[in-house]
């Protein structure tokens, strides 16, 4: 599957889009210029849903974990809404007050400080 965060050419739309959605500091000096002071970060489309439960259970792990990375570094400019793998609700484990490291929704709380 190709995607636009494929070596995108240097200088071209592709690369400004890339630089734009995935640097901190660039979208900082954007949100700067723009007067805005705070972005709401979340996964967009493709989101997990559209892989095999294990698939996609590692994919929203790794997403939530560089998000809480990004809003730890810079709590005052980003706040970010985690994801989970629809199609694999025990592992989201939301509500089951379980302590297993591999459910989603205690490992937030406990490990990435998410409220």
């Amino acid at each position: 599957m190709k995607s636009i965060f494929d070596n995108p050419t240097p200088g071209s739309i592709r690369e400004e889009f890339r630089r734009r959605l995935l640097d901190p500091d660039e979208r900082q000096r954007i949100m700067d210029e723009s007067g805005v002071d705070m972005h709401l970060l979340s996964l967009t489309i493709p989101g997990v849903q559209m892989f095999d439960s294990d698939t996609a259970n590692e994919f929203a792990t790794s997403a939530n974990d560089a998000l809480a990375d990004l809003v730890r570094r810079h709590p005052n400019r980003f706040a970010g809404l985690v994801c989970f793998a629809p199609q694999s609700p025990k592992r989201t484990g939301a509500g089951n007050g379980t302590s297993d490291p591999r459910v989603e929704t205690p490992r937030l709380h406990r490990e990435l400080a998410y409220e």
